[in-house]
């Protein structure tokens, strides 16, 4: 157990005013005097944690000998521990963690720490390394986002995310015009692809490129269906099925026109013809989505076939234009580019969007 330095020592007279010069770090070793202290007069208490430990080695204190109780004699220097600024244990102790912590600049402020000549002096260091701390990492937090550039789109890019997007909805195996993971599929046909310049998969930048190529679906969706009506008239230069069908690939060279294709602009023909465009109570592209549902929830894939055959023989019967007579012929499909095979077999994974809509539905 420590004793408290009796009266009238030279650890005493340091509380009285006098020039000292105490080791702040002896602030640790004097925490193990709060048991003693709890049980002393108040008279007898230390006013300050640098009063139990002093520098002179030949003043009595606890850890002196002299009015140590044990009176053992112990001596601490001979066991390594900080009992002064010139022992040997303090410059070796400081050097440790000036190489342990890989120390620079703040070794002046440690410096000026490790003299301080009182507790308040040791404070106001400590406050001031903390103050620099949190500017340093205030600092590093700011910076943070021009370290990683924000992802833009190239102008390539966007080419490439249009021709995608246009092959998307040229597919004959598109299950759902207004797909809500449209733009998840085609980003995925570019990856697979290996398109360049695409953001990082594992970011979060895929957010803007969905956003372009959702507002690109929206556009060449509209064109699409204004061709599809322009072609009702008999006048039309698209009355038949394959200038029809030719016209709407024509805006990308590497999309091929195959009888499948026929089919599937005959099937939107045929909404054409039974959904006018000016009622305005109907959700034309939604009642397609859904008739594509309806079929594919009802007709075996033989059924489908047919269904899809059926949709071509009518409108060559309704138009009185055979594609045989256009310009624009079907090719073989082995013919199609691999990259457009690939876009088209993703498509049937397409998932309707089931939004609210003030316009009449169609089973």
């Amino acid at each position: 157990m420590m004793s408290t330095p009796p009266e009238g020592s030279q650890a005493q007279d340091d509380f009285s005013g006098g020039a000292r010069t105490i080791d702040p770090r002896t602030a640790f070793l004097n925490s193990l005097q709060a048991a003693d202290e709890a049980n002393q007069p108040a008279s007898h208490r230390d006013e300050s944690p640098h009063q139990a430990l002093n520098e002179d080695p030949n003043e009595e204190s606890a850890f002196g000998g002299g009015s140590d109780p044990c009176n053992n004699d112990l001596d601490l220097t001979s066991l390594g521990l900080i009992t002064s600024l010139s022992s040997p244990a303090c410059k070796a102790f400081t050097d440790r963690m000036h190489h342990l912590f890989g120390l620079t600049g703040s070794e002046l402020g440690l410096e000026e720490y490790r003299q301080a000549q009182s507790s308040i002096e040791a404070n106001y260091i400590l406050l001031c390394s903390i103050k620099q701390m949190e500017m340093a990492l205030e600092s590093r937090r700011t910076a943070q986002p021009n370290s990683t550039p924000h992802w833009k789109m190239s102008s390539s890019l966007a080419a490439a995310a249009k021709r995608y997007t246009k092959v998307f909805l040229y597919s004959h195996k598109l299950s759902s015009y207004r797909a809500s993971n449209g733009p998840e599929l085609i980003i995925r046909a570019m990856r697979e692809a290996n398109v360049s310049d695409l953001p990082d998969a594992s970011g979060s930048d895929d957010a803007e490129l969905s956003s372009y190529i959702r507002g690109q679906l929206t556009t060449y969706r509209s064109q699409i269906k204004g061709k599809v009506f322009q072609s009702l008239d008999k006048q039309s230069p698209l009355h038949n099925l394959a200038d029809l069908t030719g016209a709407i690939l024509h805006s990308e060279s590497a999309a091929k026109v195959t009888l499948q294709m026929f089919m599937r602009v005959a099937c939107l023909r045929w909404h054409a013809m039974k959904y006018p465009a000016d009622d305005s109570e109907v959700d034309w592209w939604r009642a397609v989505d859904e008739t594509l549902a309806f079929n594919k929830k009802n007709l075996t894939q033989v059924n489908l076939e047919r269904a899809n055959k059926k949709y071509y023989d009518d409108d060559i019967a309704v138009t009185g234009k055979n594609p045989a007579d256009s310009k624009v012929q079907a090719v073989d499909p082995s013919t199609v580019p691999k990259w457009i095979r690939k876009v088209n077999d993703l498509t049937v994974d397409a998932v309707a969007y089931e939004g609210a809509s003030k316009k009449r539905r169609f089973a």
